[in-house]
């Protein structure tokens, strides 16, 4: 019988989704969309300065979706650092969902009479490769290598691992705090930020596991992280409307290597874990949230057919609303997205994980016969 996983960190995964569906859902409503001609006084404009208090609320909670996407990788970090191999038949299950799915929507999309643009057509069918959905692709990169990985950290010792843990640290999540120009630095991109993500998690999981068992400390440094991202911004706002170098700096920070966003995903990580119960509707739907990501943010679907109803609801209701409306359709979004999921997950998942079965074997069974030419030649 398969043994029911702790759904305090289900719960984790869950309220993860729901951030990354909600600032998908303002990044519909403040970033131009050339497609559907949704230029400068259409969207809303939330990187510069400003007192409205409903764009003010849009630019602090648009960094929703680095907050989710740290969570979501520090969980996976966490059960990985003692992983010695990887599931090919798990990468192919991942590939053939993103796929699908991607079809689905894309016919389904085109049936109703919406047009797509031949660059969009072709990244749909190849939807991995062109990373339509950057985190499963990067994921998946990550996933293939760390077994690697892990092999060669555990060949450092705990000062060697230190220290890389503190260059890592400094560099990546430190070092972009600052309010620069560039926010790129040191070749800063999605896969160099899950690798040093990952560094400094197997360093704590495996020489300093008594800080992630300390609720007071992490209690302490998921507010003291959340208090400091907020006067960050409201601070950053205040000098915008003072002088122009930080005028257009409001979402300067929004970023998967912010290091509030790092520290409230580490320490709410740590206190989830230690909740010690099993709920089967929570560990469900928990088990959608892969799903839940490629539904909602689909290419297709985001580029074409979400603006429109988002901008739809937003005229309606009025742009001094625009926060309440983000929030409300972040609910519908994620609500539908879970229905969509879980019939998708009765009809499909058996026929894919059957077809992942079959593809994975023969693709062992072809690099078994690579290696043996290669290696015995």
């Amino acid at each position: 019988m398969k043994k029911e996983r702790e759904s305090g960190i289900e719960l984790y995964k869950v309220i993860a989704i729901f951030l990354i569906v909600l600032s998908h859902v303002i990044q519909t409503l403040t970033e131009p969309n050339y497609v559907l001609g949704i230029g400068e006084g259409t969207f809303i404009n939330i990187a510069t300065a400003t007192r409205d208090l409903d764009v003010l609320l849009l630019a602090l909670f648009r960094i929703c979706g680095a907050l989710g996407n740290n969570m979501f990788f520090i969980c996976s970090a966490w059960f990985l650092v003692n992983s010695k191999k990887m599931s090919l038949k798990k990468v192919i299950h991942m590939i053939l969902d993103v796929w699908i799915i991607n079809m689905i929507v894309f016919l389904g999309l085109h049936a109703i009479g919406i047009q797509f643009q031949i660059s969009d057509t072709v990244r749909t069918f190849f939807p991995t490769t062109f990373a339509n959905n950057w985190y499963i692709t990067c994921y998946l990169l990550f996933y293939l290598i760390h077994p690697f990985l892990n092999r060669m950290l555990e060949q450092l010792k705990i000062s060697e691992h230190f220290a890389l843990t503190s260059f890592l640290f400094m560099i990546y999540f430190i070092i972009p705090v600052l309010p620069l120009e560039e926010i790129n630095l040191f070749f800063a991109n999605e896969l160099v930020i899950f690798l040093a993500t990952y560094v400094i998690v197997s360093f704590i999981k495996i020489y300093k596991n008594e800080w992630t068992e300390n609720l007071k400390l992490n209690k302490g440094i998921l507010f003291v992280s959340i208090v400091s991202y907020v006067a960050l911004i409201l601070s950053v706002d205040y000098l915008g409307l003072r002088t122009n170098y930080f005028l257009n700096r409001l979402v300067r920070w929004n970023m998967n290597n912010s290091l509030f966003m790092f520290l409230i995903a580490f320490s709410s990580f740590n206190m989830m874990k230690k909740k010690k119960f099993i709920n089967r509707t929570i560990n469900y739907f928990s088990s959608l949230s892969l799903l839940v990501y490629i539904f909602h943010e689909n290419l297709a679907f985001r580029r074409y057919f979400r603006p429109v109803i988002e901008f739809s609801i937003l005229r309606r209701f009025g742009i001094e609303h625009a926060f309440i409306c983000a929030v409300f359709m972040a609910v519908s979004l994620a609500i539908l997205s879970f229905i969509i999921s879980a019939v998708y997950k009765i009809f499909f998942t058996k026929i894919v994980s059957k077809l992942s079965s079959i593809i994975s074997r023969n693709i062992q069974t072809l690099w078994k016969k690579y290696e043996r030419l290669v290696i015995e030649e």
